[in-house]
């Protein structure tokens, strides 16, 4: 019976870290570490971006074992580092598996970062980006108030469930129709407008998705590494084409001029 609860709590430890943003080889380690605690022998496991597969065998030589699906994710590094914390303090038994168990719970529950808070957060990040790519305070200023604006749409849309590919492209779309109506009012020079858009796109860019990919790649994880790596690229294709469908038909359709 112990070793069903250890076995069900460490998938579902590794699901809210996979959930959450974590690569294949840390979700791997953290499950394998959980199980081993309890000196069963032949503990395996296999994580992909979408599924966990976790089994060993108990104290009568069955083997038992655990699937669960993960259909969400999202990236929030702070429960990966408590989940991280609780694992390696059951492991030192400095806490129970109760323990364990609710710290889990606890975890799950956490709302996350607010929408003010992450709306501010990417609009800061659109300025800094945008400065230190061209040091121009105007389109830096510019991005500023385009990061608020598109941050406020993607959270408008992500609450909706949409596909997350969708809303990218309309996070693209959005950028740089912005971007052009500033300097249609008069806020920006047409030839700075490549800096406030750039600036603006990289707090959506996958980052973490290809350093995760990377990683795993690196680990021997190639099919979780591979589908990151192609994630990464839809979203970058995404985002891409949604700011070069704008500015096209703004160049070549409306009069605007040449980047």
């Amino acid at each position: 019976m112990h070793l069903q609860r250890l076995l069900k709590t460490s998938v579902f430890a590794g699901y809210l870290m996979l959930a959450n943003g974590a690569e294949t080889a840390r979700v791997e380690d953290t499950i394998e570490r959980l199980l081993a605690s309890s000196g069963s022998k032949n503990v395996g496991v296999f994580v992909s971006i979408t599924a966990i597969i976790a089994g060993l065998d108990d104290e009568d030589g069955n083997a038992r074992s655990v699937i669960k699906r993960v259909s969400s994710r999202g990236y929030n590094l702070s429960k990966i580092a408590k989940i991280n914390d609780i694992s390696r303090a059951y492991v030192s038994k400095e806490i129970s598996l109760d323990e364990v168990e609710q710290k889990l719970n606890d975890v799950e529950a956490e709302k996350g970062y607010s929408m003010i808070s992450k709306t501010l957060a990417s609009a800061v990040a659109c300025l800094c980006f945008s400065y230190m790519i061209g040091q121009n305070a105007v389109a830096a200023v510019n991005a500023f108030f385009i990061g608020i604006i598109v941050s406020l749409i993607v959270s408008a849309l992500s609450a909706k469930n949409l596909s997350s590919y969708l809303v990218t492209i309309i996070a693209g779309c959005a950028i740089s129709f912005i971007a052009v109506v500033f300097v249609l009012l008069g806020f920006n020079q047409f030839d700075s407008i490549d800096i406030a858009i750039i600036g603006s796109i990289l707090p959506y860019l996958p980052g973490i998705a290809m350093t995760n990919a990377i990683r795993d790649v690196l680990c021997g994880n190639y099919i979780s590494g591979i589908c990151r790596g192609l994630e990464a690229i839809f979203v970058t294709l995404c985002l891409s084409g949604g700011v070069g469908v704008v500015l096209g038909i703004y160049m070549f359709y409306l009069g605007g001029g040449a980047l």
